[in-house]
């Protein structure tokens, strides 16, 4: 789905652990967003990672 819609609108193809790290950068400049949390979405068990 995500691949047709690229293409639909003619930008590049964004992989889903692509995603996934915008998703998690995104939420990193979130004012008040709680690192743990963030941490939490991705699937890591260590904010470390994140």
């Amino acid at each position: 789905m995500i691949k047709r819609q690229a293409e639909i609108v003619d930008v590049p193809r964004i992989p889903r652990k692509g995603l996934s790290y915008s998703h998690s950068s995104y939420l990193l400049n979130v004012p008040k967003m709680c690192p743990l949390y963030i941490s939490h979405r991705p699937g890591h068990t260590d904010k470390s990672v994140t």
